[in-house]
């Protein structure tokens, strides 16, 4: 789950972060579900951003 989020502009570019934790609330430490982790995230966000451009 995302624990938080923290939004900050520099300038004209702005940076997202979020903090994301397993289901106890513990860090992500196995690189193979940091890597599923990733590519799900990354796949959210073109997702979303293809249906964004699509209207």
């Amino acid at each position: 789950y995302i624990a938080s989020a923290v939004i900050a502009t520099y300038g004209e570019q702005v940076v997202d972060t979020f903090y994301v934790k397993d289901m106890f609330g513990l860090k992500f430490h196995s690189a193979t579900k940091q890597k599923t982790l990733d590519r799900r995230l990354r796949a959210a966000i073109t997702a979303g951003a293809e249906r964004a451009e699509a209207k």
